[in-house]
């Protein structure tokens, strides 16, 4: 292996280092945002965890900050706090190693303060959802309503 090959292959590791912190920061603050909504909406965790057919521990343990839920049981979890979640898919050319330096020593509360989104990629405020009247659209639900039937 010559030179040139052993640094493509050192900034290709490095590439790859960055772009797991940024995917698994940007992880946790959606989970976070997602905790202030159901918080701004004035649900529970046993609210939540009623809806999504689940235990209160369950949800407890689903927003915790190491979490690694799978994504049918957080898709669960959105549904339940009346959320919706744009995913966005964007071929890493570095910009991984930019977003990682820039935001290395904020921590996630000022990254929450910030910007109060579900989806990282936009900066609208997420307000509680409410119906046309004003009140608030989940006070009648039920656990059927929040079932992920295809």
């Amino acid at each position: 292996m010559d030179k040139m090959e052993l640094m493509s292959d050192t900034t290709d590791l490095t590439v790859v280092r960055a772009r797991a912190k940024v995917l698994a920061r940007r992880d946790r603050e959606m989970r976070s945002s997602l905790v202030e909504l159901r918080r701004s909406a004035g649900l529970t965790q046993k609210d939540v965890a009623e809806r999504m057919g689940c235990t209160q521990q369950a949800v407890q343990k689903l927003e915790r900050y190491d979490a690694d839920p799978k994504l049918s049981t957080l898709r669960r979890y959105i549904n339940a706090v009346g959320a919706l979640v744009d995913h966005e898919v964007e071929v890493d050319r570095g910009q991984s190693l930019h977003y990682e330096d820039t935001t290395r020593w904020r921590g996630s509360s000022a990254v929450r303060t910030e910007r109060i989104s579900v989806a990282p990629s936009t900066d609208r405020r997420v307000e509680p959802a409410t119906t046309s009247a004003g009140s608030d659209w989940m006070a009648n639900a039920k656990r059927t309503d929040f079932a992920l039937v295809g």
